[in-house]
């Protein structure tokens, strides 16, 4: 097989894996850090001369590269399970928590132009920014809710003991009574300011969806 075609099937793998994640303009410095941690495919840059792309790896990942303008780059990184992009980012583990309306199937973006890719993480970051300033959307660390789930008996907590913070869960508006009593277990097991912030934060979101009850609360995990 020709290198162009090892290529064209690397960017592919990126597209459609399991997990995949992808920023543009990513200032280079950024991206020497994220590719000092990988093993760079040694073949020729790909699209070259027009939008010369290299390719990394590493097990169970896949990432490219390629050049947006000046000082900054495209970075895709694709992966078999969403545990191997926890190394690449400096953040804690976090579960994002969204009120939105009920989502169709996703659609793939395997056969998505660059364009189109970009104006789908556009619009995911715009809905995103508008459900935070709405009070929809909440980020959670992981280590602070499973100390308090730990310390509340998680098997007791009748929807939160059972949510897995590294897999996507959605919960409808019936679900919030349930929710409502496991942060009242929760907030009687807080011992710092973190956890208490934590414990209000989560009622501020809960008090928006009581406010919108034909919303669901969308639970994705880091």
């Amino acid at each position: 097989m020709s290198g162009f075609l090892l290529e064209f099937s690397l960017f592919e793998a990126v597209l459609g894996a399991p997990y995949h994640a992808s920023h543009e303009q990513v200032p280079a410095s950024l991206v020497g850090e994220l590719t000092g941690r990988l093993h760079r495919v040694p073949l020729r840059a790909w699209l070259w001369p027009l939008a010369p792309t290299s390719f990394y790896a590493a097990s169970g990942l896949v990432a490219y590269v390629s050049p947006w303008s000046g000082e900054e780059c495209d970075v895709g990184v694709g992966v078999t399970h969403r545990g191997a992009l926890r190394p690449l980012g400096p953040r804690q583990d976090g579960l994002l928590l969204v009120l939105r309306p009920a989502q169709p199937r996703p659609k793939s973006l395997r056969r998505a132009t660059r364009a189109q890719r970009r104006e789908h993480h556009r619009a995911t970051a715009a809905e995103w920014e508008t459900a935070r300033q709405r009070g929809r959307l909440l980020d959670v660390e992981v280590d602070v809710l499973l100390s308090l789930v730990n310390r509340s008996e998680g098997g007791r907590l009748q929807a939160l003991g059972h949510l897995d913070p590294w897999s996507d869960t959605v919960l409808d508006y019936r679900d919030l009574p349930r929710i409502e009593a496991d942060v009242d277990r929760l907030e009687t097991a807080a011992r710092d300011d973190v956890q208490c912030a934590l414990i209000a934060a989560l009622r501020e979101l809960l008090e928006c969806w009581r406010a919108e009850p034909g919303l669901m609360l969308h639970c994705y995990g880091d």
